[in-house]
């Protein structure tokens, strides 16, 4: 992680549409590091195709924030350790299918 202390938002989405915008989640969570990794459970989600971006609010704002240019000012990751090259990702991208079998992540923050 960036920081140690700053809090993680992680965003769960059921649908590409509206992927990545506040509103198209299907659940938001906030989970505070304790170190420089997180390790959080989620149980409250039911099976299905779902995807995952998660970032980290350095200056606790309750935004992701962005530069000048648009590009991320803050440590972000998506399901499937998808890395995006030029523009943000799809759903596509990100999507997998959470079930009995598959149901614990490793993300690695980008930035």
């Amino acid at each position: 992680l960036a920081s140690s202390t700053a809090p993680l938002i992680v965003g769960v989405y059921k649908s590409h549409y509206r992927f990545l915008y506040k509103e198209g989640r299907l659940k938001e969570y906030k989970f505070t590091p304790n170190g420089n990794t997180l390790i959080a459970s989620i149980a409250d989600i039911n099976y299905g195709e779902i995807a995952i971006a998660i970032y980290q609010d350095m200056n606790s704002n309750g935004k992701f924030d962005k530069n000048f240019v648009g590009m991320p000012a803050e440590g972000y990751c998506f399901s499937n350790n998808f890395v995006p090259l030029v523009k943000a990702p799809r759903y596509d991208d990100c999507k997998f299918h959470y079930n009995a079998l598959c149901n614990t992540l490793t993300i690695n923050l980008i930035k």
